[in-house]
């Protein structure tokens, strides 16, 4: 019986004597969420990865600051490069001294902000500097790691990404940074969007990377997603009440404050209604200017 087996395997053209082939290596996401200044730990995080255990990703999404560390290691078409881009990254973020590296600060920002003269109280002008000269979308747009910058979309409120080969990368990186109220919004699609920090609406694009995966073939290694948040995972609770509006439609009171005049649909969701229109008569205030 033995002997039968050896025979047959020697006539396919199977070696007995050499090790098992090594499983098929899984296909890796990297998820970054935002952070402002915790973006520099973010990067020591990826160097642990990159570095100390040596993963490549074929897939990185990422918002605000990990919008940022995110684009610039797509910029890598392979291992070396990569760790060659992190080093990069690390060089970049030591090299900030401060807020004014980052954004310059405006006269009577926030007054002209109230009146509705300028749509953000800081100018973030040496953030566009950063990535126009450390990021490259021709790099991008030929990587083979695939690229998801979210940011949302001021104009209709939803969560919008932007790839490779996007002609506006660097502005959808910078969008995705502009924290409402602090940043103007970013026009991107000609005029069409105004995109805002993508942490506004998901901290993490987890999800975001989780619906790329499903678009994709099933790898033979399976799928290993890294996500690295700069926020500590918590458990929040928000307790509201309810009374009656002379209208009789429901009004929301969260403990301690008084009551709007809209119908109800929970404290924070009416609190993010209200400060959407708010930022949105500023801007149009000052484009008409």
């Amino acid at each position: 019986m033995t002997e039968s087996v050896v025979s047959t395997c020697e006539a396919a053209g199977i070696d007995l004597a050499a090790p098992p082939a090594a499983p098929p290596a899984p296909r890796r996401t990297l998820v970054l969420s935002g952070g402002g200044g915790r973006g520099a730990w973010q990067v020591g995080a990826c160097e642990h990865l990159i570095l100390e255990r040596g993963y490549g990703f074929d897939l990185i999404a990422g918002v605000s600051a990990g919008a940022v560390n995110g684009a610039t290691l797509a910029q890598a078409h392979d291992h070396d490069e990569l760790e060659a881009e992190l080093e990069h990254l690390r060089s970049v973020w030591f090299g900030l001294r401060g807020n004014h590296d980052i954004y310059r600060s405006r006269p009577l920002g926030r007054v002209r902000m109230v009146l509705g003269r300028h749509p953000g109280v800081y100018e973030p002008g040496p953030l566009r500097e950063i990535l126009l000269e450390h990021i490259d979308p021709s790099r991008v747009a030929t990587s083979p790691v695939q690229l998801r910058v979210g940011y949302v979309d001021l104009v209709t409120g939803r969560y919008r990404t932007a790839g490779n080969d996007d002609p506006a990368l660097r502005d959808a990186v910078l969008a995705s940074c502009s924290l409402p109220v602090a940043f103007p919004p970013v026009a991107l699609r000609n005029g069409r969007e105004l995109g805002v920090d993508g942490g506004v609406r998901s901290i993490s694009p987890l999800l975001d990377a989780l619906a790329a995966l499903a678009e994709r073939p099933p790898a033979p290694g399976g799928d290993e997603v890294w996500v690295i948040l700069t926020h500590a995972l918590r458990r929040r609770q928000v307790s509201f009440t309810h009374r009656r509006a002379p209208s009789r439609r429901a009004s929301c009171r969260p403990p301690g404050r008084g009551s709007c005049r809209t119908p109800c649909r929970g404290v924070w969701t009416c609190r993010r209604r209200t400060a959407r229109i708010r930022s949105r008569r500023s801007y149009r205030a000052a484009g008409a200017g």
